[in-house]
């Protein structure tokens, strides 16, 4: 589309030149003027044209096409070599000076350089030299033409009885070969239908089975821990984690009030410059933002965590209860206060970031400690999507909050912080997921077998095994369901011990049951499988045995066809060569001989000859 804009530009360029021709020498004033107009309107199109092949040879460098990019470059190479911008140009001038036959002369040579441009960019070939390499071409093809008319010729008539009507054997041989191919189609579509059918179906429940049996195993170590009382290590490392959380928002709020100490030295360094201005809106707009941020000042740790800080509540009652700036008196009071304000903010914030910098260092060694406990620690570089991983980007984060805290960079160490925060929380989540409770675990296997029941009631042709092992299926889920249930009251922590002795035993009592269960569908299953296997090799066997049959009947009809063809075709060859004065006939695809004059066989020749050189010499 570019290409065909500038060949447009091109053409509207090459418009006025006819008109200035005609005008000649002779042309009104008011002619004159149009044509000096166009001429102006010819420039700025040059100009365009110009910069849009710069434009298009940069995309097309970029999208590697080299050969339009040489036509361009070859284009813009001949824009500057012939001057057609400068006889553009000059013609204008000679319109305004009158000098039309000046005007004219130069517009011919902007036609001719317009046109040679034209040609470049439409890769026009000259003709110089054309008419003697399109004879030097016919003179070499005209023998190859010939000998290929003549080939054609005979192909043509070869192919012409050869493409007589079949003989009616022919005909009846044809139709069995189209009944077998039917036949074979049908046969493949039955033997794929039925591979299909049912032993996929009980392959995937008996994986989903064989899984949930391994997991079986996991959740009654876990559950055996927890109704003994023994010590989680997942759990420990869980808490851990919260811990760590917990501190690092903690710090964020220091953090904050590292910022709350910024921005009060510089409100009190605005009042103080306010003041010497003496411009009384803006010392009472300054006065009113300091009051506002020492009311937003850091606090202090208390005995029930941060808690506001009395000396900046005094501070901001000093700023309160000084007097007008439009006094001497009330100027100085704002100046003392602002000062003091600015001394204590200054302080503040510088033990502010050293404290800072220093609790997020502690924090960030305390996060890589715990990652290296967390599952996914590798020596090299944790596993990825570990908890490992979560954590040990976590404290990175809280190294570089501690470099911007020491930088008086509070923003950035809040930033840091955050997140930070979010790759502990994901450390967290990430090792719950692998490690769940026993009665998380149970209601996760308990929804896993409720879908491998689901999915085997949907198997094709299902029969009675398919039945009893969904039964033990849903069995299992049950008892993994009351299991967790128990496991849950269990947590929570009973009343009395021989309450807790009843819901360990009822938890027990459900594992063992969903046990069973699961074994029991594997040996349904695994009997369902066998089952299928041996109707599937009879009926493998048996389709095996009937495409036999159809390959062997369709290669007899073949030869049986080819033969019958032969029988039509050796009449033919004969005629076409005796009519060509032939010796020899090829087929063209595999250069195989199909026809020989008989004339030519020498066969007795070289007999007589071995009879000869046989004999004994005479003695």
């Amino acid at each position: 589309m570019k290409t065909l804009a500038t060949i447009c530009l091109l053409a509207s360029l090459s418009l006025p030149a006819a008109v200035l021709a005609q005008q000649g020498t002779g042309g009104a004033p008011q002619d004159v003027e149009t044509l000096r107009r166009d001429q102006e309107e010819i420039l700025r199109k040059a100009e365009r044209l110009q910069a849009l092949m710069e434009r298009l040879s940069q995309r097309y460098e970029r999208e590697g096409r080299k050969e339009q990019v040489a036509l361009l470059k070859q284009g813009m190479e001949h824009l500057r070599q012939s001057g057609v911008m400068r006889e553009v140009a000059g013609i204008r001038d000679d319109l305004a000076a009158a000098a039309l036959s000046e005007a004219v002369r130069r517009q011919r040579e902007v036609i001719e350089g317009l046109e040679r441009l034209l040609n470049i960019l439409l890769e026009r070939q000259s003709l110089e030299g054309l008419e003697q390499q399109t004879a030097e071409a016919e003179r070499m093809a005209r023998s190859a033409r010939d000998l290929e008319q003549q080939q054609a010729r005979l192909q043509q008539q070869l192919q012409q009885a050869m493409r007589g009507e079949m003989s009616p054997a022919e005909q009846q041989l044809d139709r069995q070969l189209e009944q077998l191919a039917r036949e074979q189609m049908a046969e493949a579509r039955a033997n794929a239908r039925d591979a299909g059918a049912r032993r996929p179906f009980l392959e995937n429940a008996m994986r989903r089975v064989e899984d949930l049996l391994r997991q079986q195993e996991s959740l009654e170590q876990r559950a055996q821990r927890e109704l003994s009382g023994e010590a989680d290590p997942a759990r420990n490392q869980a808490f851990e984690l919260g811990s760590l959380i917990q501190e690092v928002r903690e710090l964020m709020g220091s953090v904050r009030d590292q910022s709350s100490g910024e921005r009060l030295e510089q409100a009190a360094g605005e009042l103080q410059q306010a003041l010497q201005g003496g411009d009384q809106a803006a010392i009472q707009q300054a006065r009113d933002r300091l009051q506002a941020a020492t009311e937003d000042a850091p606090r202090v740790q208390g005995p029930e965590g941060p808690q506001a800080d009395p000396a900046w509540r005094e501070l901001g009652e000093q700023l309160r209860k000084a007097g007008a700036a439009d006094t001497e008196s009330g100027r100085k009071e704002l100046q003392q206060a602002a000062e003091a304000v600015r001394d204590r903010a200054k302080q503040a914030a510088e033990a502010g970031a050293e404290a800072n910098a220093k609790e997020a260092g502690e924090l960030g060694a305390n996060a890589r400690e715990q990652a290296s406990r967390l599952p996914g620690t590798r020596a090299e570089a944790p596993e990825q999507g570990s908890p490992a991983e979560a954590a040990q980007q976590a404290a990175a984060r809280l190294e570089e909050a501690g470099k911007a805290a020491s930088a008086a960079e509070p923003e950035q160490a809040r930033h840091q912080l955050s997140e930070a925060l979010r790759g502990l929380e994901e450390a967290r989540n990430r090792l719950q997921q692998q490690s769940p409770t026993a009665e998380r675990q149970a209601g996760q296997m308990a929804a896993a077998t409720d879908q491998a029941a689901r999915e085997l009631q949907n198997t094709p042709d299902a029969q009675a095994a398919e039945q009893k092992a969904t039964e033990a299926l849903r069995n299992a889920e049950q008892a993994l369901r009351q299991a967790g249930e128990q496991l849950a009251r269990n947590a929570e922590g009973a009343e009395s011990q021989a309450a807790r002795e009843q819901q360990q035993q009822q938890a027990q009592q459900g594992l063992q049951q969903s046990r069973q269960g699961l074994q029991s569908a594997r040996e349904q299953l695994q009997q369902a499988l066998n089952q299928a296997g041996e109707e599937r090799s009879a009926e493998t066997s048996q389709a095996a045995e009937r495409q036999q049959a159809l390959r062997q009947q369709a290669e007899q009809l073949q030869q049986q066809l080819q033969q019958e063809f032969q029988v039509r075709l050796e009449p033919v060859l004969q005629e076409l060569g005796r009519e060509k004065n032939l010796h020899f006939i090829f087929n063209g695809p595999d250069a195989g001989l199909v026809w020989a004059d008989i004339a030519l066989d020498i066969s007795d020749d070289v007999i007589k000859r071995l009879d000869t050189k046989a004999k004994p010499p005479v003695k």
